[in-house]
């Protein structure tokens, strides 16, 4: 969950076992991410309902908790105001920003205005073209140079979320993506695309907060595959 918390790539992949803490994570990044003054930050998952009863509410909680939420969402506008706060000092900077939450569900209504970061969260639901359309809208002047797409989430098998994150073979092809690439070699151009996503991986195990019979009644239902 450190990791996760200080990764500085573009986009990055938290993916975990039940318990892991991946959606806790998110919410901590998220909210860290809107302290930035005038930030604007989508949060997702791919049904409507799931998003309202778990994602939302878990991110409007801790904020609520923290003191930072000056506007909570309504069902007209789906919009969190946040205050802007300095993590270091806790001394209000006088901005907010602007949390906006959206069902994933048809990736093509997830265009229009700029934003600086966004979180898909059970991103193993969504198509990938959900992120791909959302990485296009990371252009808002007030967070250039720190744009992020975060996506957290149970691994689902070799799926796009493998293949961009974790699977080495594949990353191994991926380049910088410039046409007007200088790169010296294609070793160099690989590296440079490399540096701009990160994938971090979690088990249930790494978690030491949850009761041992949490754990444990998980273990007695699955089966050896599925341990």
């Amino acid at each position: 969950q450190y990791k996760f918390l200080a990764a500085k790539e573009e986009r990055v992949a938290f993916m975990g076992g039940y318990g892991s803490s991946k959606t806790f994570g998110g919410v901590l990044k998220v909210s860290h991410l809107a302290m930035f003054p005038n930030n604007r930050i989508i949060v997702g998952r791919f049904a409507a309902t799931d998003l309202e009863e778990t994602t939302q509410r878990d991110l409007i909680d801790f904020l609520y908790e923290a003191e930072l939420l000056k506007v909570a969402p309504n069902q007209k506008t789906k919009k969190a105001i946040v205050y802007c706060v300095d993590p270091l000092t806790g001394q209000n900077l006088g901005y907010t920003s602007e949390i906006s939450f959206q069902h994933m569900d048809d990736p093509k209504h997830l265009r229009g205005r700029h934003i600086g970061a966004y979180w898909i969260d059970e991103a193993s639901e969504v198509h990938k073209d959900a992120g791909k359309n959302l990485a296009g809208r990371l252009r808002w002047p007030a967070f250039a140079g720190r744009y992020q797409g975060i996506y957290t989430g149970n691994p689902e098998g070799q799926n796009y979320l493998y293949n961009d994150f974790f699977n080495e073979e594949a990353l191994k092809k991926i380049t910088c993506g410039n046409r007007r690439c200088d790169h010296a070699s294609k070793d160099e151009c690989n590296a440079a695309g490399r540096l701009k996503r990160r994938g971090i991986n979690a088990t249930t195990f790494d978690n030491y907060l949850p009761p041992p019979d949490y754990v444990e009644g998980m273990l007695s239902s699955y089966s050896p595959a599925e341990q």
